[in-house]
């Protein structure tokens, strides 16, 4: 049970913070570029 739930938890984080990186990424990473 425990497995299943750490496998779970870890596909939420990859999907969520996957999402997000790829948003922070694109507003920081064009900043980063240009300077």
């Amino acid at each position: 049970v425990m497995i299943v739930i750490l496998v779970i938890g870890i596909m939420i984080d990859s999907l969520l913070f996957g999402t997000a990186e790829r948003a922070i990424r694109r507003r920081y990473g064009l900043v980063d570029t240009a300077t």
